[in-house]
């Protein structure tokens, strides 16, 4: 896809369209299955449903060929029609179909379109003209994927992934029948998929299927590694030097802890201690950020892709429930000033866990594999930082970090223990920090680090609280 296609495409994937959510996948799923014209189409018919995007707007009032209109062209640069006449192109949108009429016409080639429209008499007399060769070219919507029998074809082009291992199969069935003398002759299939979309993984889900319906696909040779919607999520990230946050993708810009707390919270309150009670006790809720979440999973899983979370906004967390500890504990006043209702609820939690994911998601920062040790390095060196100057402050502060692995479902649990002492006052919390999809060495290790760096930036934060509070006294 071009730069507005991709451009349309991403605010679909990540969210950012809003709308009926349904409407909205069939538009992102039309987009990179049929091409601009179907897209737009249906982006006209259904455009009551979907909010307003300049992207949406700017590919469907743009001019050109859309995607696989482009690389029907290219395939047929490479497949001469004159050496493979009569060619079979399928595609399941009339729109589409039109739109490849009208390119291969600008090409020179004698072309005939099927579709629902025409009649039997009419589709039998296009296939006569085929076979007769006074046609060239037949792009063909589903109703050819039946009854259309030209064993003279050499060339079958699938510009999409019908997910019916039936339709699928009656496609190929065009190309691969033999001629009234038993002889097939070498035929030739080229299937026409969208990089970095689902649609690669349209075609593994074909194969599997025709597979598992004991059809041979051992001739169907695949290139398509690296292709998948995972490639496109490491591109996301590659274009942001190799790291960015989560929220940056989705939002467009990384927004402030407090905002993420506000949009996930309570809309009826805007006191920031109750919304740090709401996200330690997992109340806050986050709303469905289109299909890049679970791309993300799938990259990091595969281990493309690492994530951390957010050391200052997660560091500021937890402070508060040091800080939460002390207020159940704590007189005077440095206590009256620090302690206000929600901040006293909150040491009244028994135990602190963020494990949420959908909700830890919008802390992570993603970053690519080859970035693991220089990542590693400033984490670590942050964490010694904040340590120094703690103790700098002359304060009694240990942090105690330990790993807890789920092989069940890949969750890696660390939890933090902290021993904060002021004024006679000394406080033990546990705070529990789930990460999830952690298959690989290299996960584990950033969380581990993260956590500690995570852990004594909430100490020095506590810490500079309370020395606040008594400087004004």
């Amino acid at each position: 896809m071009d730069g507005l296609e991709d451009l349309a495409y991403e605010a679909m994937m990540m969210g950012k369209v809003k709308g009926n959510k349904d409407t909205v996948k069939f538009l992102e799923t039309t987009l990179y299955s049929y091409g601009k014209r179907a897209f737009c189409d249906s982006f006209e018919r259904l455009v009551n449903k979907v909010g307003e995007h300049p992207a949406l707007q700017g590919l469907c009032n743009g001019e050109g060929l859309g995607h696989k209109a482009r690389a029907l062209k290219q395939v047929l640069s490479t497949y001469k029609v004159e050496d493979f006449s009569p060619v079979l192109i399928f595609t399941s949108r009339k729109a589409t179909a039109s739109e490849f009429e009208t390119t291969l016409a600008s090409m020179g080639g004698r072309v005939k379109v099927l579709t629902g429209d025409a009649s039997k008499e009419e589709r039998k007399h296009i296939v006569d003209e085929a076979k007769r060769g006074d046609v060239d070219v037949i792009v063909s919507t589903i109703v050819g994927e039946e009854g259309v029998d030209i064993p003279e074809a050499k060339l079958l082009i699938m510009t999409d992934v019908p997910q019916s291992p039936l339709r699928f199969y009656q496609r190929l069935g065009r190309l691969i029948r033999k001629g009234e003398d038993g002889e097939g002759g070498i035929k030739y299939l080229v299937v026409t998929l969208t990089p970095k979309t689902p649609e690669y993984d349209n075609l593994d889900e074909a194969m599997r299927n025709l597979f598992n319906e004991g059809v041979d696909v051992s001739y169907i040779v695949e290139k398509k590694g690296g292709k998948g919607p995972v490639a496109r999520v490491v591109d996301i990230i590659e274009k942001s030097d190799g790291e960015v946050s989560f929220l940056e993708v989705t939002h467009g810009k990384d927004i402030s802890l407090e905002e993420y707390m506000m949009r996930t919270g309570d809309k009826k309150t805007s006191d920031k201690n109750a919304l740090f009670y709401e996200f330690l006790t997992s109340k806050s809720k986050v709303k469905e950020i289109g299909e890049f979440s679970d791309y993300l999973d799938r990259a990091i899983r595969g281990g493309d892709v690492l994530y951390y979370y957010d050391v200052e906004k997660t560091g500021e967390i937890l402070s508060k429930a040091l800080l939460g500890k002390y207020c159940t504990l704590c007189y005077g006043d440095t206590c009256s000033k620090v302690c206000d209702p929600w901040t006293q609820r909150i040491g009244t939690i028994k135990s602190f866990s963020l494990g949420k994911k959908e909700l830890m998601r919008g802390l992570a920062r993603m970053v690519l594999k080859g970035k693991k040790d220089e990542v590693i390095a400033i984490l670590s060196k942050n964490a010694e930082k904040e340590k120094d100057e703690i103790e700098k402050m002359g304060k009694e502060f240990s942090l105690n970090v330990v790993e807890s692995f789920n092989k069940t479902n890949n969750a890696l649990t660390v939890t933090l223990t902290f021993t904060a002492h002021l004024d006679d006052i000394t406080v033990y919390p546990k705070v529990k920090i789930s990460y999830y999809d952690v298959e690989s060495e290299d996960m584990k290790k950033i969380a581990t680090v993260n956590c500690r760096a995570i852990g004594y930036h909430a100490g020095l934060l506590f810490y500079r609280t309370l020395e606040t509070a008594k400087g004004g006294s």
